[in-house]
C-alpha cells in the first residue's frame, strides 16, 4: 500500500517512475467524487498495477456519485497488452469512462492528473516522469478542469475499450 504523503500545503517535485507511482496512489486515496486524466496514453506505471486498480475500485465503488473519466490519443497499445485498467473500465461501465482526443488535441503530450477540485499531477513530457503534484492547488486544478472539459467536449467514446457481446 503507498506511503501516506501529508496532503496539506503540499507540493512535491516528481523526478522518477517510483514517485509518480506512489503520488499517484496517494492522489487516488484522496479522492472523494471525480479522478480526471488526460494523457497520450493509458500510463503503465502509473495506473497497470494492482495496488492502482484496487484503489480505483474502491473509489469508484464507496458511492453512486464517484466517478473517473481518461481522456487519451489512442488505447491501441494498452488494449493489446491487456492494461488493467481497461479491464476495471469494462467491468465498471457506469463509473469509468475512456475517451479518444479530438484531432485538434492530439499533438499535445504532457499528462495531468486531476483529483476532485484540489489535487493534482503534471508532467510536461508524457514520456518523462518529471514535473509536480501539489495536493493543495484549487486554482490550478479549476484551470486544468477547464482546459480538459473543452477537450472532452471535442473527444469520443475510446471504442477500443469496449466489451464484446457475444
Amino acid at each position: 500500500m503507498a506511503e501516506k504523503i501529508p496532503t496539506v500545503d503540499t507540493k512535491i517535485i516528481l523526478d522518477s517512475r517510483d514517485q509518480a507511482k506512489k503520488n499517484v496512489q496517494a492522489l487516488i486515496q484522496s479522492a472523494r467524487q471525480e479522478i480526471i486524466f488526460f494523457g497520450p496514453m493509458l500510463d503503465d506505471i502509473m495506473f497497470n498495477n494492482d495496488d492502482c486498480i484496487q484503489q480505483l475500485t474502491q473509489f469508484l465503488t464507496q458511492s453512486q456519485r464517484t466517478r473517473a473519466r481518461f481522456l487519451v490519443h489512442d488505447t491501441r497499445k494498452n488494449s493489446a497488452r491487456g492494461h488493467r485498467l481497461i479491464s476495471l473500465s469494462q467491468r465498471l461501465s457506469s463509473k469509468i469512462h475512456i475517451h479518444q482526443t479530438g484531432l485538434n488535441d492530439k499533438q499535445q503530450h504532457h499528462l495531468f492528473l486531476l483529483i476532485d477540485t484540489k489535487a493534482y499531477l503534471y508532467c510536461p513530457n508524457n514520456e518523462r516522469y518529471e514535473g509536480i503534484v501539489d495536493f493543495d492547488a484549487a486554482a490550478t486544478v479549476r484551470e486544468k478542469q477547464k482546459q480538459f472539459e473543452e477537450m472532452w467536449a471535442q473527444s469520443i467514446p475510446d471504442v477500443n475499450v469496449r466489451r464484446l457481446q457475444l
